[in-house]
């Protein structure tokens, strides 16, 4: 005969409050964690290319996703992020149901409150797949940064590989075969014929 031996009162109660593991998911591309869930809010840091952030839940019907990167908690864009299911990596954003993301409301904050947002288009979802390297680096980030231009407000992310509709004026980088931007106030180098980010200045 076998003998299971009971649980204790406090041994329930853990069992019940322990939480759901998270989704764990890798990044893309360098990704912005931000404040909250859009392009309306602050950069508070950056997850770097292939690094595992803690999925906690994404909006649904929307891209976006509170995450945990580092020990810090943030919002990221799901369409830059690859979960594990049925042992091949997926896009988390295309795939809500099958990797079980838990759904989340989001109540604004005040502590991080959003600037005004009037988008005039969306961002082109790319990834950085064989895309080229900014060759005159050195030239061409200060001739970027010293030469700022007004600010272009697009739904989605500022991301290596994202592209920039075709409506959006672009701006040349002299000497070189690049053009630029500023991207939901962040400076991008652009490559002209595909219209793909290639560089964020951070």
């Amino acid at each position: 005969m076998t003998f299971t031996r009971p649980l204790t009162a406090t041994a329930v109660l853990l069992a019940l409050a322990a939480p759901a593991s998270a989704l764990t998911a890798n990044a893309t591309t360098d990704l912005n964690l931000r404040a909250g869930p859009g392009a309306q809010y602050p950069v508070e840091g950056v997850i770097q290319t292939a690094d595992a952030v803690d999925v906690q839940g994404c909006i649904a019907g929307s891209e976006w996703c509170k995450v945990m990167y580092d020990g810090k908690e943030g919002w990221a864009h799901s369409a830059y992020l690859t979960a594990s299911y049925q042992a091949k990596p997926v896009v988390v954003y295309e795939n809500f149901q099958q990797l079980e993301v838990a759904p989340l409301d989001y109540v604004t904050d005040d502590k991080n409150p959003a600037r005004t947002f009037q988008p005039v288009g969306d961002l082109i979802i790319g990834q950085p797949t064989n895309m080229p390297i900014v060759v005159d680096d050195n030239v061409t980030l200060q001739y970027v940064t010293a030469n700022p231009v007004q600010p272009v407000y697009l739904n989605g992310e500022v991301v290596v590989g994202a592209g920039i509709p075709a409506a959006v004026e672009v701006y040349p980088v002299p000497d070189t075969t690049y053009q630029y931007l500023n991207v939901n106030d962040q400076l991008v180098v652009i490559e002209p014929q595909t219209r793909q980010i290639i560089r964020v200045v951070r």
